[in-house]
């Protein structure tokens, strides 16, 4: 006789049998749905998943977005500036460089005396014509004049006005030396050779440079020099004797824009690089190396490139251009300016579109259903006055008569 047992299920086997019949359930819950029931339970989305902008109360679709920045504007096409006339002359004139007191010089047997004077010329580049001028109150034998250890005179001085002696500016140096020596005697031992000069002086021509150079001011904006497309000068030299003028020079900045010699009379018209000027302050300096300028209608010409613009681009959406096109939605651009209460004005084009803004309003808001389109848009902000714009914005919201 045999005894039979039960067989015994655990309480974790019962849960797992519960959990698996439940989802056979699902499946076939889901099997037999109608297909576009069954594709909008299987395909839908949960809320962070999304198209629309969560911080949107109107639930309206951003479809561009953009912190635009400062657009300036100047209003026109150009900047002139004009320099007061410039006056460069050559001054030169005859100055008393150096007087030394009168001194006595002699050979003889048994007694010899030269003497040495030394002087300085601060200004050597603009001296010439220098000269030794004295008088030779007593002249006894062949005076012998060295300048720098070289002979500039060997004569016998025959009367007491002496003509000029010039000074080769050859020998010529920042510190200089002369010696003044007279002949020996010979064998005539009871005489004495000798010399007793007076008003001794250095003349020379010393030319004054100081007012061959001019030193002008000229100013630029931020808005202006950002724009700078191409840079002018526009003068005229004028001179008395074309011969007797040298090179004219213009310097911008301490940049070299114009070296030449120019014709008497004739406009000078030089363009010169843009990189060279600066925001705020410029140096112009004109100079002069010979000769004597009156350069006058000094007329700096900057040519500025177009306002600046901005273009944008987005994407429409066909489903959205539809939407737009059956009067669901609409499409909007809005701009939001710093509150500065300035006037506003620019030129908005959407798609070859155009409209104006011009107000004094913090947001400017216009309705675009017409003039976007499926695919590839572009949207162009062209300033008419300086703009501070915070953002730009397209985006589609509700159909609104």
């Amino acid at each position: 006789m045999f005894s039979k047992k039960r067989a015994q299920v655990s309480p974790g086997g019962q849960a797992a049998t519960l959990v698996g019949l439940i989802l056979v359930i699902i499946l076939f819950y889901i099997v037999f749905l109608p297909p576009s029931e069954r594709e909008a339970l299987l395909e839908s989305k949960g809320i962070d998943d999304t198209d629309e902008d969560p911080d949107d109360e109107d639930g309206n679709i951003t479809i561009l977005s953009e912190a635009v920045g400062t657009l300036s504007y100047l209003g026109k096409g150009k900047v002139e500036t004009t320099i007061p006339n410039i006056y460069l002359s050559e001054t030169t004139s005859a100055e008393e460089l150096v007087t030394f007191n009168p001194f006595y010089i002699r050979n003889g047997w048994f007694d010899k005396k030269p003497k040495t004077i030394d002087f300085k010329l601060s200004n050597l580049e603009n001296t010439a014509n220098v000269i030794l001028s004295f008088k030779a109150r007593t002249h006894r034998g062949i005076l012998t004049i060295k300048l720098n250890d070289r002979v500039i005179y060997d004569y016998n001085v025959a009367r007491l006005d002496v003509e000029p002696i010039k000074l080769n500016k050859e020998y010529l140096k920042a510190e200089n030396i002369l010696e003044f020596t007279v002949s020996p005697v010979g064998i005539k031992f009871w005489r004495t050779n000798e010399y007793s000069l007076e008003g001794i002086r250095i003349l020379a021509d010393i030319t004054d440079l100081s007012r061959q150079k001019s030193q002008n001011i000229f100013t630029l904006t931020s808005g202006e020099y950002q724009n700078i497309e191409k840079s002018t000068i526009r003068l005229i030299p004028y001179c008395d004797v074309q011969e007797d003028v040298g090179i004219l020079n213009i310097d911008v900045n301490n940049h070299n824009i114009y070296s030449s010699t120019p014709v008497c009379d004739d406009p000078i018209v030089q363009e010169f690089s843009s990189d060279i000027v600066n925001i705020g302050e410029n140096n112009i300096i004109f100079k002069s190396n010979r000769g004597s300028y009156s350069v006058e209608q000094v007329r700096l010409t900057f040519d500025l490139k177009e306002a600046k613009s901005v273009t944008y681009f987005f994407e429409l959406e066909q489903e959205d251009y539809d939407d737009i096109n059956d009067e669901e939605k609409s499409a909007w651009l809005k701009l939001k300016f710093v509150d500065d209460e300035e006037n506003k004005e620019a030129e908005i084009s959407i798609n070859g579109h155009r409209t104006q803004v011009d107000q004094t309003r913090q947001t400017y808001t216009r309705r675009i259903d017409h003039w976007v389109k499926s695919g590839n848009n572009y949207v162009t902000i062209k300033p008419k006055s300086l703009l501070k714009i915070v953002s730009l914005d397209i985006y589609t919201g509700d159909f609104e008569e």
